[in-house]
């Protein structure tokens, strides 16, 4: 390819010799030089169609012939500017909806975690019979005898997590903030990407005064700055020491800001029965889920027969970290992706009826073209080809498209979406957009060049000559787009239904009656802070003089506070027994509960 003189020349040279030997032989056999040169030259025939026959031999001269032909197809499309600008305005909003919806599927669904072999953790889990919750902690015991008691786990670490206030350095901030045991970094395999993780030493009453922060808390609030390691913050009016910080990426529990040692105290350390401590594990080698699940439930049984009181009514249930972290997002999110790749295929049928009346239109050339030599290989590659430079321009169309629509995606998305801080466009987002692009050419190419390129030539010559129509075609073609389209108006109906039914069910749940005025209604959280000198008349007046600030505040009509705010997902649920009477063993006696002030 780089040197084509030189190996011109050396086919010359080749034939040269081939002419020189094949006379000499003639003139041997008898033959005068004239005549033997005649002889060799025809049975050698036409030295420019031999070079070419040596040329396509190689896997140059495919490649040269592939050149060749995307350059007269871009130089086709640019002279049917109106066909292509549809072409791509058309292709570029089908793969721009789905490059930015395949960008939520693949920060969501599909990235693992960051973290080694992410599919071998796990979270463990309590559930009861007698409370309606799916996910509860476990007590410490339980804990304890699931690492004494089990083979599929490779390690167990126990969490925790809650707000926290930072004082002390800038404007007071609430956070989030996870109390982890020693175990739980080691499990997780995770790097810092300064100081250190937690020594056993330091999950110990009275040296539990050390703290990590995330990436991004670390960003935000120091600046970015290496130095921080040493330096002391003020959480719930106590000085902490920073020793690390985390990778950005990193952030489990999610939405932690920053972790602390989890010390327990000796009553958490014995309360059986007290069901309120997450724990994450890694499966040893060659362990399952399922295997794991196995050995919990005949460990839960061992547990209720031999601790009634505590365990009764109690199981135990292992997930995969990345199953919990998804949620309930995943199908929302995988319904949306089906619904742009209908969008898609609705493009693919639009843009194929348009390319096939072209084609048809070229009839006429491409049976000229046919009678003077070219395969109907090379002619299916000619219009496929020219189909692919129209799909990958309105891919890089729809790749632009998809970019600067993420901005409004990410508003549109609910902030409760997990991961969704990965939501940006990557190496396999590029990767989907060029798939796309691909198989949207061939999809919409292919088809019409197979039944263009199978046309009777002579017939298609005649016609043309005949003055046909050239945006007339023959009942194959006429039957394909009818095809075409009734598959357009078929995916577009099955959309617009689907949204008609989303509308109607937002619209009917807007209509639901929420059981309290919500017109002119605001509601604010109030967090007390954790003072261990303070007692609760202390916190209760503290919170009664903010409850009085805000009644006189101009504007407000009435204020009042609740333990759970209506509508807020809070609840609580407990167990309730009426003097006098015996509840069946089968009924389960209990009730949502709130606690609420006057007004």
């Amino acid at each position: 390819l780089l040197a084509k003189r030189m190996h011109d020349r050396e086919i010359d040279e080749e034939l040269r010799a081939y002419i020189d030997a094949a006379v000499e032989e003639k003139m041997r056999a008898g033959m005068s030089r004239e005549t033997a040169i005649r002889k060799a030259r025809i049975e050698m025939g036409s030295t420019e169609a031999v070079k070419e026959e040596i040329r396509e031999a190689g896997w140059e001269g495919t490649l040269e012939s592939l050149w060749q032909d995307v350059r007269y197809g871009a130089r086709m499309l640019r002279k049917s500017p109106g066909f292509t600008a549809v072409v791509i305005l058309t292709l570029a909003l089908g793969i721009g909806a789905n490059t930015a919806i395949f960008s939520l599927v693949e920060a969501v669904l599909l990235r693992p975690l960051p973290y080694p072999h992410p599919s071998n953790l796990v979270d463990v889990w309590a559930h009861s019979s007698i409370f309606d919750f799916p996910n509860l902690g476990s007590s410490l015991p339980d804990l304890a005898d699931i690492r004494a008691q089990t083979r599929c786990f490779e390690r167990l670490a126990v969490y925790n997590y809650g707000q926290t206030d930072f004082t002390g350095s800038g404007t007071p901030q609430e956070l989030t903030a996870a109390q982890v045991s020693a175990d739980f970094f080691p499990l997780l395999g995770v790097s810092l990407l300064y100081g250190r993780t937690f020594f056993p030493s330091d999950i110990q009453p009275g040296h539990d005064r050390e703290v990590i922060l995330s990436g991004k808390l670390w960003r935000d609030r120091f600046g970015a700055d290496p130095r921080v390691i040493g330096r002391g913050i003020l959480l719930d009016s106590a000085t902490y020491t920073i020793i690390g910080v985390m990778p950005p990426q990193f952030d489990f529990p999610e939405t932690a800001q920053l972790w602390m040692p989890f010390v327990p105290s000796p009553a958490d350390v014995a309360a059986r029965g007290s069901h309120a401590f997450p724990a994450v594990a890694r499966l040893a080698p060659g362990h399952s889920i399922t295997e794991a699940q196995a050995e919990l439930d005949t460990l839960a049984a061992h547990l209720a027969r031999a601790y009634p009181h505590e365990d009764k009514n109690w199981g135990l249930q292992v997930r995969s970290v990345q199953t919990d972290l998804v949620g309930d997002a995943r199908t929302p999110i995988l319904v949306l992706f089906g619904a742009v790749g209908l969008v898609l295929l609705i493009v693919c049928a639009n843009v194929g009826n348009l390319y096939l009346a072209r084609a048809w239109a070229r009839a006429h050339e491409i049976a000229i073209r046919a009678a003077l030599g070219a395969s109907r290989g090379r002619l299916i590659r000619q219009l496929l080809v020219e189909g692919l430079l129209l799909a990958l321009a309105g891919g890089t169309a729809g790749l632009m498209l998809a970019a600067w629509a993420m901005g409004g995606l990410r508003s549109l998305i609910p902030l409760s979406t997990p991961r969704l801080q990965n939501l940006n466009i990557d190496s396999h987002v590029l990767w989907f957009t060029l798939g796309a692009s691909l198989a949207a050419g061939i999809l919409f190419g292919l088809v019409p060049a197979f039944l263009v390129s199978r046309d009777h030539l002579i017939a298609a010559i005649r016609e043309a000559g005949a003055g046909r129509d050239a945006g007339s075609a023959g009942p194959r073609h006429s039957s394909l787009r009818h095809v075409l389209v009734v598959a357009e108006v078929a995916l577009a109906l099955v959309l617009v239904v689907a949204a008609g039914l989303a509308l109607r069910s937002l619209a009917s749940l807007s209509a639901v009656p929420l059981g309290i005025r919500a017109d002119r209604l605001l509601t604010m959280r109030l967090d007390f802070p954790k003072l261990p000198s303070k007692t609760d008349a202390e916190l209760v007046n503290y919170g009664t003089k903010i409850l009085d600030h805000v009644r006189a505040t101009h504007g407000v009509e009435s204020a009042s506070v609740s333990n759970c705010i209506p509508l807020s997902g809070c609840r609580g649920e407990a167990q309730f027994h009426v003097e006098g009477w015996q509840a069946p063993s089968d009924q389960r006696s209990m009730a949502g509960w709130n606690r609420v002030a006057p007004g």
